[in-house]
């Protein structure tokens, strides 16, 4: 494994943790069914995304042109998202009375089981993935200087 790739994991992993931290902390106080917060997972993953390209930026300088950026911030977060899914793909699954609730409250509810969630989980995480990514690539291409 390079340098650069225990970088991307570093990134992966605090963005999981951040994650699933933000969800056990919603579970516990009982706001978990409120969607709006679901906007703080995306300031989760700019902050991991931005944080990780500062330091591959800083560290890695012979080796940063923007399509090496931007695949380093798709891969760090998507070592995020992917297990922060298999995740909660695992958790609805070992608890039917959550998932009971998830059914009883969405729009689609009849039609949900933990795997779709999981699917859904995945593509809306990967999506922000790409656009966060892209957006943080834009910033720091026009303010944030090379070392």
């Amino acid at each position: 494994m390079t340098s650069i790739d225990r970088l991307r994991l570093k990134y992966g992993l605090l963005i999981f943790t951040g994650l699933t931290a933000f969800f056990i902390t919603m579970k516990l106080v009982g706001l978990v069914h409120v969607l709006e917060l679901r906007v703080v997972n995306l300031l989760i993953v700019g902050g991991g995304i931005y944080y990780g390209l500062r330091e591959y930026r800083l560290t890695y300088e012979h080796a940063t042109n923007y399509f090496n950026s931007f695949r380093f911030g798709l891969i760090s977060g998507a070592l995020g998202i992917i297990p922060f899914a298999l995740m909660m793909v695992a958790y609805l699954s070992a608890s039917p009375e959550f998932m009971a609730e998830v059914r009883a409250t969405e729009i689609m509810g009849p039609f949900l089981n933990p795997v779709n969630i999981g699917f859904v989980l995945l593509a809306e995480g990967l999506g922000s993935v790409f656009l966060v990514t892209y957006t943080v690539m834009q910033y720091m291409k026009s303010v944030v200087p090379k070392k």
